[in-house]
Protein backbone atom coordinates (compact mmCIF):
# COMPACT_ATOMS: atom_id res chain seq x y z
CA UNK A 1 0.00 0.00 0.00
CA UNK A 2 0.97 3.26 -0.54
CA UNK A 3 0.53 6.61 -0.24
CA UNK A 4 -0.28 9.23 -2.53
CA UNK A 5 -0.98 12.73 -3.44
CA UNK A 6 1.27 15.90 -2.69
CA UNK A 7 -0.60 18.12 -0.94
CA UNK A 8 -2.21 17.03 2.69
CA UNK A 9 -5.32 16.89 1.84
CA UNK A 10 -5.16 14.54 -1.11
CA UNK A 11 -4.01 11.44 1.32
CA UNK A 12 -5.10 8.24 -0.51
CA UNK A 13 -4.43 4.20 0.37
CA UNK A 14 -3.22 2.52 -2.89
CA UNK A 15 -2.97 -0.60 -3.61
CA UNK A 16 -0.93 -1.52 -7.02
CA UNK A 17 -2.73 -3.78 -8.25
CA UNK A 18 0.06 -4.86 -11.11
CA UNK A 19 2.42 -5.30 -8.62
CA UNK A 20 0.62 -7.64 -6.91
CA UNK A 21 1.35 -11.55 -6.94
CA UNK A 22 -0.51 -13.89 -7.72
CA UNK A 23 -1.29 -15.40 -4.49
CA UNK A 24 -2.09 -12.02 -2.75
CA UNK A 25 -0.35 -10.04 -0.31
CA UNK A 26 -0.91 -8.92 3.46
CA UNK A 27 -0.76 -5.22 3.92
CA UNK A 28 0.05 -4.29 7.56
CA UNK A 29 0.92 -0.79 9.00
CA UNK A 30 -0.02 2.59 9.44
CA UNK A 31 -1.79 5.31 7.42
CA UNK A 32 -2.38 8.87 8.88
CA UNK A 33 -5.65 9.40 10.14
CA UNK A 34 -6.53 12.70 7.91
CA UNK A 35 -8.56 10.80 5.44
CA UNK A 36 -11.35 10.46 8.13
CA UNK A 37 -11.93 14.16 7.68
CA UNK A 38 -12.77 14.61 11.75
CA UNK A 39 -10.96 17.65 12.17
CA UNK A 40 -13.16 19.79 12.69
CA UNK A 41 -15.58 17.59 15.11
CA UNK A 42 -15.34 18.79 18.73
CA UNK A 43 -16.14 15.39 20.37
CA UNK A 44 -13.86 13.71 18.73
CA UNK A 45 -10.12 13.66 18.75
CA UNK A 46 -7.95 11.58 16.89
CA UNK A 47 -4.86 9.61 18.66
CA UNK A 48 -2.98 8.15 16.05
CA UNK A 49 -2.86 6.64 12.87
CA UNK A 50 -5.53 4.31 11.07
CA UNK A 51 -3.42 0.77 11.77
CA UNK A 52 -4.69 -1.68 9.45
CA UNK A 53 -3.59 -5.78 8.65
CA UNK A 54 -4.81 -6.60 5.47
CA UNK A 55 -4.96 -9.11 2.96
CA UNK A 56 -5.45 -8.68 -0.40
CA UNK A 57 -6.21 -10.77 -3.04
CA UNK A 58 -7.30 -10.22 -7.49
CA UNK A 59 -9.61 -12.95 -8.35
CA UNK A 60 -11.66 -12.77 -12.00
CA UNK A 61 -11.49 -9.13 -12.26
CA UNK A 62 -11.92 -7.87 -8.57
CA UNK A 63 -9.38 -7.05 -5.99
CA UNK A 64 -11.04 -9.07 -2.67
CA UNK A 65 -9.63 -7.39 0.92
CA UNK A 66 -9.88 -8.62 4.30
CA UNK A 67 -9.00 -7.50 7.02
CA UNK A 68 -8.60 -5.19 10.47
CA UNK A 69 -8.61 -1.66 10.95
CA UNK A 70 -8.18 -0.09 14.35
CA UNK A 71 -7.98 3.84 15.50
CA UNK A 72 -7.00 4.98 19.32
CA UNK A 73 -9.35 8.02 19.70
CA UNK A 74 -10.68 10.66 22.34
CA UNK A 75 -14.38 10.82 22.70
CA UNK A 76 -16.63 13.18 24.37
CA UNK A 77 -18.71 11.35 26.89
CA UNK A 78 -22.66 12.06 26.07
CA UNK A 79 -23.65 11.84 29.66
CA UNK A 80 -20.89 13.72 31.19
CA UNK A 81 -19.07 15.12 28.70
CA UNK A 82 -15.18 14.34 29.75
CA UNK A 83 -13.36 13.36 27.26
CA UNK A 84 -12.08 9.41 27.28
CA UNK A 85 -10.13 6.88 25.76
CA UNK A 86 -11.14 4.54 23.44
CA UNK A 87 -10.42 1.68 20.87
CA UNK A 88 -12.21 1.53 17.68
CA UNK A 89 -11.86 -1.46 15.88
CA UNK A 90 -13.49 -2.93 12.57
CA UNK A 91 -12.43 -6.62 13.20
CA UNK A 92 -14.18 -7.82 9.66
CA UNK A 93 -12.90 -5.40 7.26
CA UNK A 94 -14.16 -6.09 3.95
CA UNK A 95 -14.32 -4.57 0.17
CA UNK A 96 -14.52 -5.48 -3.09
CA UNK A 97 -13.03 -3.50 -5.97
CA UNK A 98 -13.70 -4.07 -9.79
CA UNK A 99 -10.81 -4.06 -11.76
CA UNK A 100 -10.66 -3.80 -15.59
CA UNK A 101 -7.81 -5.28 -17.33
CA UNK A 102 -5.12 -2.31 -17.36
CA UNK A 103 -5.70 -1.21 -14.17
CA UNK A 104 -2.56 -0.44 -12.23
CA UNK A 105 -3.69 0.11 -9.30
CA UNK A 106 -6.66 0.55 -6.72
CA UNK A 107 -7.64 3.47 -4.29
CA UNK A 108 -9.44 1.60 -1.33
CA UNK A 109 -9.01 5.65 1.17
CA UNK A 110 -13.25 5.87 0.51
CA UNK A 111 -13.66 2.13 1.61
CA UNK A 112 -11.61 2.50 4.52
CA UNK A 113 -12.92 5.52 5.64
CA UNK A 114 -16.17 4.70 5.48
CA UNK A 115 -15.66 1.54 7.45
CA UNK A 116 -14.07 3.31 10.46
CA UNK A 117 -16.74 6.32 10.48
CA UNK A 118 -19.10 3.40 11.03
CA UNK A 119 -17.30 1.98 14.09
CA UNK A 120 -17.18 5.49 15.53
CA UNK A 121 -20.43 5.17 18.49
CA UNK A 122 -23.67 7.55 18.37
CA UNK A 123 -23.44 8.03 21.84
CA UNK A 124 -20.32 7.62 23.42
CA UNK A 125 -20.40 6.88 27.10
CA UNK A 126 -16.81 6.82 29.23
CA UNK A 127 -18.65 3.88 31.38
CA UNK A 128 -21.88 2.18 31.28
CA UNK A 129 -22.24 3.18 35.18
CA UNK A 130 -21.41 7.12 34.67
CA UNK A 131 -24.19 8.83 35.97
CA UNK A 132 -23.94 12.07 33.85
CA UNK A 133 -24.27 15.41 35.06
CA UNK A 134 -27.33 16.98 37.51
CA UNK A 135 -30.69 18.10 36.02
CA UNK A 136 -30.57 21.33 38.40
CA UNK A 137 -27.01 22.32 38.95
CA UNK A 138 -24.92 20.86 36.16
CA UNK A 139 -22.63 19.13 37.88
CA UNK A 140 -20.57 16.49 37.07
CA UNK A 141 -21.98 13.37 39.33
CA UNK A 142 -19.23 11.05 38.28
CA UNK A 143 -16.93 13.67 39.84
CA UNK A 144 -18.78 14.83 42.88
CA UNK A 145 -22.19 14.33 44.77
CA UNK A 146 -24.63 17.03 44.01
CA UNK A 147 -25.79 19.54 46.85
CA UNK A 148 -28.67 20.40 45.39
CA UNK A 149 -31.56 20.09 47.51
CA UNK A 150 -34.28 17.24 45.92
CA UNK A 151 -36.89 18.94 43.80
CA UNK A 152 -40.37 19.02 45.95
CA UNK A 153 -43.12 17.00 43.86
CA UNK A 154 -46.07 19.32 43.54
CA UNK A 155 -48.31 17.36 42.02
CA UNK A 156 -49.36 15.64 44.97
CA UNK A 157 -49.10 18.56 47.23
CA UNK A 158 -52.69 19.22 48.17
CA UNK A 159 -52.65 15.64 49.94
CA UNK A 160 -49.96 16.81 52.15
CA UNK A 161 -52.86 19.18 53.84
CA UNK A 162 -55.11 15.52 54.41
CA UNK A 163 -55.99 14.76 57.78
CA UNK A 164 -56.91 11.66 57.67
CA UNK A 165 -58.77 10.02 61.02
Amino acid sequence: MRRGGVAEETVEMIIEVDKLPVEGARFKGEEVSAILDLDREEGIRLEGPIRYDLKVKLVTGELLVNGVLGIHVSLRCSRCVDFFQAELVDPSFSCIQEVAERTESVDLTSDIREAMLLVFPTHPLCGGDCKGLCARCGGNLKRDECRCKPAREFRWGGLDNLKLN
